[in-house]
């Protein structure tokens, strides 16, 4: 398939036009964004925010159910069967922190692989990760391109392709059953035609055989 053409950029660290190969792309080459991570005050190139009001929404549903005592929180994806954020995994900010848990002061707007339901973790003093109970989800309604980032994207792009191939099956399968239910449509229509006809013109199944 036809990668589809993005507009052009200009590259934060050396401030050459180029053509991004993904739409978060802000370097024309790894190089380049890692020489640029060197330099003492460089920019940060970030990723996209949703929408406001889904950061509102996600704002509000942590405010409302954030155990007393919690200085972080980490999410769970069923589908990849993975816990985020990874550490050392690129943040919405650009950054890459070592840290295993999401800030909630202020409170950090994850990047997300699917629009899925995910189960939160609360993190307190000391590193220690504990589910609420009853389990608590969230779905925070965005999704973010990472696809190449790291373990996250690894399991992503076999998500997808796993997904792709269920997709093409089932579209078969639906294919072979809908030829079925034609055929069987027609052949009741042939019988349907048939019974119709006067005696002497309906078929018999003796008509095509050789008379003595």
């Amino acid at each position: 398939m036809r990668r589809k053409k993005l507009d052009n950029k200009q590259c934060l660290g050396c401030y050459r036009i180029f053509e991004p190969r993904r739409p978060n792309q802000h370097y024309h080459a790894a190089w380049c964004q890692k020489a640029s991570a060197h330099i003492k005050g460089a920019e940060r190139a970030g990723y996209p925010l949703p929408r406001p009001a889904l950061i509102n929404s996600f704002h509000a549903f942590v405010k409302e159910n954030m155990p007393p005592g919690a200085i972080g929180f980490r999410l769970v994806c069923r589908e990849l069967d993975i816990m985020l954020p990874q550490p050392g995994s690129p943040r919405r900010d650009g950054t890459r922190p070592r840290s295993l848990d999401f800030r909630l002061e202020p409170l950090e707007v994850p990047l997300l692989p699917l629009m899925a339901v995910y189960a939160v973790v609360w993190v307190y003093e000391g590193g220690m990760a504990l589910p609420a109970h009853p389990v608590q989800y969230v779905s925070p309604g965005w999704v973010d391109e990472m696809q190449g980032m790291g373990e996250v994207g690894r399991r992503l792009r076999l998500y997808l392709k796993r997904k792709r191939s269920e997709s093409q099956a089932n579209k078969r399968l639906i294919e072979e059953q809908v030829k079925n239910i034609l055929l069987l449509v027609a052949a009741d229509e042939t019988a349907a035609i048939s019974h119709q006809l006067p005696p002497h013109e309906q078929g018999n199944p003796g008509d095509d055989s050789d008379t003595a």
